[in-house]
């Protein structure tokens, strides 16, 4: 991340990323819309739809508002390159594992995992 994004204030931060997620989940419904319409019986396919277009950029708004959050406190306690991404990643991803329900601590685990391990390789790639 930029200089000048770690100095901007955690609330922006967040802001920022509600914003993005808002962004990639409105594009995911774009783009996958119509192939989840078609998997869903006609009779309940309009509320379904609908859940769908608001669930679906709510929950990315989320992920990636609580992913700066964390990421800009960890930067500023951690401060190592590669460990803020984990302890973000790890973080948000574990919250959105406690979601899926059955609760499982194996999809806790495994959602902490894998995000950790993509926002640490996404950080390694882009720098």
């Amino acid at each position: 991340m930029s200089r000048a994004a770690q100095e901007l204030p955690w609330p922006a931060r967040v802001a920022d990323g509600a914003f993005r997620g808002t962004c990639v989940g409105t594009l995911w419904v774009i783009w996958y819309g119509s192939s989840e319409a078609q998997s869903i019986a006609s009779g309940s396919r309009a509320l379904h739809m609908l859940r769908f277009a608001v669930l679906t950029p709510l929950g990315f708004a989320t992920f990636f508002a609580a992913y700066n959050g964390v990421l800009c406190l960890a930067e500023r306690s951690v401060r190592h390159e590669y460990l803020s991404p984990i302890v973000a990643g790890g973080t948000a991803g574990a919250c959105m594992g406690a979601l899926v329900v059955p609760f499982r601590v194996a999809n806790v685990l495994g959602c902490a995992a894998s995000t950790a391990f993509v926002c640490a390789a996404m950080q390694r790639l882009l720098h």
